[in-house]
């Protein structure tokens, strides 16, 4: 696990962010809007607000690094040690902005960068920039407002958090996500919690490969033998 410098103040990680962001600027290629894209909540369906991460290589118009774990407008996932390896449906999520960099809250007044805590991401929720209804975008919004929104809203929800105490049981990894989701109200709601989004993440978030797959999940299997055994042998 990589340890990270904690910043005392808002404006100070907001200097970061924007030092990062200049150092890790890419030449971004132009969006196209999404041709299954929703318009209204009411023809809204999670197949919708949730791109399949296997379409990436036919797919330009959120393009992935998966060597750099580039993903854009996605929320992403990785277990913690110890605590997912007894509850799997438990881990550490960040957010990313329009070219893929991931912001999550690391702990008390600390924003990590274009490096997620507790390892590279293993599960992926990717998300539709076009189904962001804040700041008073409506229902069809254009790409370029729907890109500047979904990006000010991460920022507004990292300057938040940069500013507040860890606590992991209520205001944790999962409130940052959800603050900046509440911040553009994606599909056009603003009731976003941690419960919503842990289940969200654990039944539709999609797994980077294989290898992570069984790194996240063979602890707990492990575990479970262990106890079987006990059990059947207490008998």
């Amino acid at each position: 696990m990589r340890m990270m410098a904690s910043t005392s103040s808002s404006s100070s990680s907001t200097s970061k962010r924007d030092y990062e962001k200049e150092n890790l600027a890419e030449e971004e290629d132009e969006i196209e809007p999404s041709s299954t894209g929703v318009t209204t909540r009411e023809t809204f369906t999670w197949e919708h607000a949730v791109p399949r991460l296997s379409s990436r290589s036919s797919s330009s118009t959120h393009p992935v690094d998966m060597e750099k774990s580039r993903f854009p407008y996605s929320v992403v996932w990785t277990p913690i040690p110890m605590i997912t390896w007894f509850f799997p449906f438990i881990g550490h999520t960040g957010i990313t902005d329009s070219r893929g960099v991931i912001y999550d809250f690391a702990g008390p007044y600390t924003m990590s960068v274009d490096d997620l805590s507790f390892g590279k991401p293993c599960r992926i929720l990717r998300l539709r920039p076009e189904l962001a209804r804040g700041k008073g975008l409506g229902s069809s919004p254009s790409v370029t407002d729907a890109k500047a929104v979904w990006d000010a809203s991460v920022d507004v929800s990292c300057d938040v958090y940069s500013g507040r105490m860890h606590n992991i049981c209520c205001d944790n990894c999962h409130s940052h996500v959800c603050n900046a989701l509440n911040e553009m109200e994606y599909m056009g709601l603003k009731s976003w919690n941690m419960v919503t989004l842990a289940a969200w993440v654990f039944f539709k978030g999609e797994y980077i490969s294989v290898r992570r797959a069984i790194s996240m999940w063979m602890p707990f299997l492990i575990l479970v033998c262990i106890f079987a055994g006990i059990f059947a042998r207490s008998k």
